[in-house]
């Protein structure tokens, strides 16, 4: 924002944060429902060593890796105006620990799509597949609200106005230097 400051002040002016999730929203929206229309997933079972194996038919490629693209493209966004944010007061920033899930999630990516091409190894895809996009979500859930419950129950003297505002004072008197 201090490097930018026009672009800071349209960004707040016409609510931008709104209307890039509302946008970003219906991107992926518009993509799922094509991939849903044109190509959909389908049930596939496979005979493995005296076992049925249910899997699911991706469909078509492109689609689904259109979709999972997009959704890399909004974790990368996410993580750099995270990590951007890093140098903000220590009690007041939350970027540590939302750059630390999309790291996670970055993790994440590169296994599912090991996972995807990796040959013959049909009886095991599915149960990894799972396993990574639980883990995706908990590490989400756990590095954004793991931190404030922590505060929340065990600091509660540092979940009031007046310690932030504390903070935040204290943090610009730091950024102007002595007087």
């Amino acid at each position: 924002a201090a490097k930018l400051p026009k672009a800071h002040d349209y960004w707040v002016k016409y609510n931008g944060q709104y209307l890039f999730i509302f946008l970003s929203t219906c991107i992926q929206i518009v993509i799922c429902a094509v991939w849903l229309i044109t190509d959909p997933p389908t049930p596939n079972g496979h005979i493995i060593e005296r076992a049925i194996i249910l899997d699911c038919n991706i469909g078509s490629m492109i689609a689904f890796s259109l979709s999972f693209l997009y959704t890399v493209l909004l974790t990368v966004a996410c993580f750099l105006f995270a990590y951007m944010g890093r140098d903000l007061p220590k009690n007041y920033n939350e970027a540590k620990f939302i750059a630390f899930s999309m790291m996670i999630c970055f993790v994440y990516y590169i296994l599912y799509m090991t996972s995807m091409v990796t040959p013959n190894q049909e009886r095991y895809t599915s149960s990894i597949q799972t396993f990574l996009t639980v883990t995706s979500a908990f590490s989400i859930a756990i590095g954004y609200f793991l931190p404030k419950c922590s505060i929340i129950l065990f600091i509660p003297q540092n979940n009031t106005m007046t310690y932030f505002q504390f903070c935040i004072q204290d943090y610009t008197k730091k950024q102007n230097g002595p007087n």
